[in-house]
């Protein structure tokens, strides 16, 4: 970061820091190096806890459409139910 710079831009290679904020107060500083290995961190982590989110979702919805579908009446023959379509049956 550049003295007097409020905003500055992303970091690049060869520049020597950055601050680590803690909310608005500055609690540690890191090298470019440390930067980008701690997103590679953080990217695994999220990619992590969205597969997680992911297949929790899932069984959800699985649960929730096996828990609507019909059940089958007890004692039913499921084979010699006929289904209509309207001609007789012979």
């Amino acid at each position: 970061m550049r003295d007097g710079e409020e905003h500055p831009g992303p970091m690049r290679p060869g520049d020597t820091g950055c601050s680590v904020l803690d909310g608005s107060t500055a609690v540690a500083t890191r090298t470019y190096d440390q930067q980008r290995d701690h997103q590679a961190l953080e990217r695994r982590q999220d990619a992590g806890n969205g597969a997680v989110l992911m297949l929790y979702g899932a069984a959800g919805t699985l649960v929730a459409w096996r828990a609507t579908r019909p059940r089958p009446v007890p004692g039913a023959d499921r084979r010699r139910v006929r289904r209509c379509t309207g001609t007789p049956d012979t």
